[in-house]
């Protein structure tokens, strides 16, 4: 599964779009797969922090990761790939861009 998710910020210089995609396997349990690609930036070398964020059954139940991106003019390229345990069952997963500023997405998520 997967949405689009725009992000915008640094000055107003940087602004654009990525795919964000979750996956995950049967064969790799509790595990979740991050898949951002780059929609479309306004510049090439556009930074951004990524903040995904899950919640379990594991003190303290939400949990945050952060990663960097950098993102680029050109539409498809692969931008970040993280491997993530989260545990298996029905999960609440949220991602967004915290610096610079954006529309998140959040989905429930059957995990294996």
């Amino acid at each position: 599964m997967g949405e689009e998710i725009w992000t915008v910020g640094n000055g107003g210089s940087c602004r654009g779009s990525m795919h964000v995609g979750l996956q995950n396997s049967p064969r790799k349990p509790g595990q979740v797969q991050v898949t951002i690609r780059s929609k479309g930036f306004t510049r090439d070398k556009c930074r951004a922090t990524i903040k995904f964020v899950f919640h379990n059954t594991v003190a303290p139940f939400n949990h945050e990761r952060y990663f960097r991106i950098e993102g680029t003019k050109k539409r498809g390229p692969l931008l970040a790939k993280k491997q993530y345990w989260i545990g298996s069952g029905l999960d609440l997963v949220s991602i967004t861009s915290n610096t610079p500023a954006s529309k998140g997405v959040s989905y429930y998520i059957a995990i294996p």
